[in-house]
């Protein structure tokens, strides 16, 4: 199977997210229940504009952040975290 991946700039977007290390094997779990969080987040606080779920994979060591966009910048809802 082919895909055309195409690479552009684009502006910031705002978006609530929850940020936490978690092992690959977990992902599939994390990912719906850090973005449902998010969600209803996000309705709770009548936030205007909610967008796409998103996902961003940071480092090889496992570090997130899940949630959802609102369309201007960056909302950290929960921060999970551990020293490391």
């Amino acid at each position: 199977m082919r895909y055309q991946i195409e690479l552009m700039q684009s502006n910031a977007i705002l978006s609530a997210v929850i940020r936490d290390r978690v092992p690959p094997k977990e992902l599939p779990r994390f990912v719906p229940a850090a973005c449902g969080e998010v969600w209803s987040f996000i309705r709770s606080a009548g936030l205007p504009r909610p967008g796409r779920h998103l996902a961003l994979y940071l480092d090889a060591q496992g570090s997130v952040e899940v949630g959802g966009g609102l369309g201007q910048r960056r909302c950290l809802i929960r921060p999970r975290l551990s020293a490391v």
